[in-house]
């Protein structure tokens, strides 16, 4: 069950990826058609936290300084849509920390190692709450250069309680540790994370 739903994130982050690149491609540079498809894609997929791609300054449109802090982008206008549903209906916020280290590896690692990356379990503010989640981020790649990234989230904490009820023999107890040794789902919340 765990493998089905972490492979089906990373296939949707897959998804994101070619159709994002494919847009602008074909001509359709339009930051509404970007929005479309992610909410698409959020509102068919339950059990996905979000759905996002991150663009390199002026990489999609090149109109960067005409979107400054309009809804999708950040203070400097970067096209860096986050569709979740932390608040419990779907809403978008723009991602942060795409360029601090650790905290936006989310962003730091497809762009430096140029390939998909499922990052370790981690905290990151969703509609203004702290969630323990995954992200499953690919590079998006135009005429050969790195520009941005697609990505989806999976809260873990939805597993966890998913886990928590399994009892093996009536009695026993079902852990989901990472390769790190963190502890993404343990019937002890204090042990999570």
């Amino acid at each position: 069950v765990v493998r089905t739903r972490l492979d089906q994130a990373a296939t949707i982050a897959d998804d994101i990826a070619s159709a994002a690149v494919a847009m602008p491609q074909r001509g359709d540079t339009a930051r509404s058609a970007q929005d479309a498809l992610l909410k698409a894609i959020l509102e068919k997929h339950p059990d996905i936290l979000g759905t996002y791609t991150g663009w390199e300054p002026n990489a999609l449109d090149g109109q960067d300084a005409k979107f400054a802090g309009q809804p999708g982008s950040d203070a400097t206008g970067r096209y860096v849509p986050y569709w979740n549903r932390g608040s419990g209906s779907i809403i978008r916020e723009a991602l942060v920390d795409y360029d601090t280290p650790g905290a936006g590896d989310y962003y730091q690692l497809p762009k430096t190692l140029g390939r998909a990356v499922a990052l370790e379990p981690f905290v990151y503010p969703v509609a203004g709450k702290d969630v323990l989640m995954t992200s499953f981020t690919r590079p998006l790649t135009v005429n050969g250069a790195f520009a941005g990234i697609a990505g989806v989230d999976v809260d873990l904490g939805s597993l966890n309680a998913q886990l928590g009820a399994i009892k093996p023999f009536n009695t026993g107890l079902v852990a989901l540790i990472s390769k790190t040794g963190l502890a993404v789902s343990y019937p002890s919340a204090k042990a999570q994370g």
